[in-house]
């Protein structure tokens, strides 16, 4: 960090790292030393189980300006059985309301269509979303990697092609996941933060699912996907010049 700060300078930092929190340890250590001697803010990936008191009142007293954490799927079962994430939705609640209380930015990860899964829970999803309070709902379709028991599961049950092996995704072949509302739950990729923050758009979010390859649906989904990005600009701050410039690079 001294390094980055003493070669162009810090304004705001990211830690991409999915165990940033796991040793409580270590991160006491870390984040004690950062908050003596740093004082631009961060934001990090954080897992949502060992989250505390302590350690969320330690995430704001070293300058934390929010943390993003994994909720995937708004029913207990799909992230127990599936995912083997077996968290129950009153601890995510709870471990939200921690943060909330002091004052810390939150955004939650989230996919839909997952083997079993449709537009009918994409909705129960959105709305868990909604009553966490997030900040940004982050959103993907099921990304199938080779080797995973969820990607096993999927082919026996006919949602990708036999075949599909780590030959392939490494050279770059990602097959579609075959799914009956496939079109409708692409569409819903990008309509899914908007309407998890706004639960008065579902009605309409559903007539335009409708015809998911209608312009008017197009139309709305790049208009949502836009104001998505504007969310994460403001998360990672870059609503500025020099923010606006690095956020396009990367986009």
């Amino acid at each position: 960090i001294r390094a980055a700060q003493e070669a162009g300078g810090i304004r705001q930092l990211h830690f991409v790292d999915d165990a940033f929190n796991l040793d409580f340890p270590w991160l006491e250590e870390f984040l004690t030393r950062y908050r003596d001697e740093f004082t631009f803010p961060w934001t990090a990936n954080v897992l949502i189980a060992p989250l505390s008191e302590s350690m969320v009142r330690l995430f704001r007293e070293s300058h934390c300006a929010g943390v993003s954490f994994g909720v995937e799927s708004g029913s207990y079962r799909t992230r127990k059985e599936l995912l083997h994430k077996d968290i129950s939705d009153q601890e995510i609640l709870e471990k939200a309301g921690l943060l909330r209380r002091h004052g810390i930015r939150y955004c939650s990860s989230n996919m839909i269509g997952l083997p079993g899964e449709g537009v009918k829970e994409a909705f129960e999803t959105m709305i868990f979303n909604r009553k966490l309070r997030v900040y940004s709902a982050r959103t993907t379709g099921y990304w199938p990697v080779p080797g995973t028991a969820l990607t096993d599961r999927a082919i026996r049950e006919g949602f990708l092609e036999p075949g599909f092996g780590i030959e392939r995704y490494n050279r770059g072949e990602y097959p579609r996941v075959r799914h009956a509302e496939t079109e409708q739950l692409v569409a819903l990729v990008d309509l899914f933060p908007l309407v998890s923050k706004h639960l008065l758009l579902i009605p309409l979010a559903k007539v335009l699912l409708r015809k998911p390859g209608s312009w008017l649906t197009k139309l709305a989904a790049v208009l949502a996907d836009k104001i998505f990005w504007l969310y994460e600009a403001r998360y990672f701050g870059l609503l500025s010049a020099r923010g606006l410039v690095l956020y396009l690079h990367h986009r």
